[in-house]
């Protein structure tokens, strides 16, 4: 499954998928999707899936997360794997769609504690040039890294003793961080909220007033555009499952609706609407919310594997599932008041090893687990290689 949780074009992968796509990241040379689940209005950024290069070389990448930071501007984060059993983690960046690609530097950060490198949990780019990782493990956490050159250089940004970066988001100018306070054990809870300018590595806490309460054993997830930020929290039991919102840059939130899920995840491109993709179990819901108003949309998917909805706008956006009567990829421009069929998910019919990010509604890239970049200029039709 590859869901869209948060911020603008932000993306998180959800938690099994998130296992699968974390990169030790083992050198600095020149990073999410969640999934990670997306950026004018496409600025921003979401982890995704992975791209390549043309020309030859004398190892091989093994493409793992991708985020789009604009509709032709995509950074791949991978492995390259060499004969000798060396591995080591590569940063490319993509100016024209996916078309080819360069190198650029890699977000490394060490532990404190061993001197390891730690692994990079989610990728988000919030435009071409400003670019945020998340690193480290839900017991060791660590500052972020943040880029404001378009990954030519990485800064580390420490947000003090607030606990676990649970996700980034953001869009229209505005960067926002969802901190946890986590036990040893795992539990959860005291959701704090810090802000920063695109473009700044300067972050404050604002308060959250609304929030208390709210946090679930990673069952939280934060959408941004602007001003508006949107929480999806809850477990299906307790705290109970709700959408909240805040229209003053996170000081306050309200509850917008009940969420009959067990964990739901949110992508935003606009200070008005939001779509959310709830878990029913084994079975997946996508609901379009837009100024309080909520429309159930009429797609569903069968099961967990390989289901997603990846907007595009606050009007576009692409359905796709290997499962059930809903089997390829559907598009809405209308709100998701009705779908069309456009095109086919690449690789196995069945499963979670396949990804799919469309940076426009017809140029996508996709990625068989384990295997090359697939890209796509006529919505899914066709799929092509692209090699690193």
């Amino acid at each position: 499954m590859w869901t869209r949780y948060v911020t603008g074009w932000k993306y998180l992968l959800p938690p099994a998928a998130l296992a699968m796509l974390a990169f030790s990241v083992g050198c600095a040379s020149g990073t999410a999707p969640l999934h990670p689940a997306t950026l004018g209005s496409h600025d921003a950024g979401h982890a995704t899936t992975m791209t390549t290069r043309a020309a030859s070389r004398p190892a091989t990448v093994i493409p793992g997360l991708v985020a789009r930071a604009s509709t032709s501007v995509v950074y791949v984060l991978g492995t390259t794997r060499r004969g000798s059993g060396a591995s080591a983690t590569r940063l490319f960046r993509s100016d024209n769609g996916g078309q080819s690609f360069f190198p650029v530097r890699v977000p490394v950060l060490r532990s404190a504690r061993t001197g390891k490198a730690l692994p990079v949990r989610a990728l988000t780019f919030l435009s071409p040039a400003y670019g945020i990782a998340i690193t480290g493990t839900s017991l060791q956490p660590e500052p972020l890294l943040v880029t404001t050159d378009g990954a030519r250089s990485w800064h580390r940004v420490s947000l003090g003793s607030a606990g676990r970066v649970r996700a980034v988001a953001g869009g229209d100018g505005q960067a926002y961080a969802l901190v946890l306070t986590c036990s040893q054990a795992g539990n959860c809870h005291d959701v704090r909220l810090y802000r920063s300018t695109v473009g700044s590595l300067s972050w404050s806490r604002v308060s959250a007033a609304g929030t208390a309460g709210a946090a679930g054993a990673d069952l939280i997830s934060i959408a941004a555009w602007g001003s508006t930020v949107w929480l999806t929290v809850g477990n299906g039991e307790t705290p109970a499952p709700a959408l909240l919102v805040s229209t003053n840059s996170g000081r306050s939130f309200h509850r917008e609706a009940a969420l009959a899920a067990v964990a739901c995840w949110q992508s935003a491109d606009s200070l008005s609407v939001v779509w959310v993709t709830c878990s029913e179990g084994m079975s997946l819901a996508f609901v379009r919310f837009a100024s309080g108003v909520r429309r159930m949309l009429p797609v569903t998917g069968a099961g967990t594997g390989n289901t997603f909805l990846d907007p595009i706008s606050g009007s576009t956006a692409i359905f796709g599932t290997a499962l059930g009567n809903f089997v390829g990829l559907y598009e809405t421009r209308n709100g998701g008041r009705s779908f069309t069929k456009i095109g086919r998910l690449p690789g196995p019919s069945a499963g979670i090893s396949t990804t799919v990010t469309f940076l426009t509604a017809r140029d996508g890239l996709g990625l068989v687990y384990g295997g090359p970049l697939l890209r796509t200029t006529d919505g899914g039709t066709t799929w092509v290689t692209v090699r690193l």
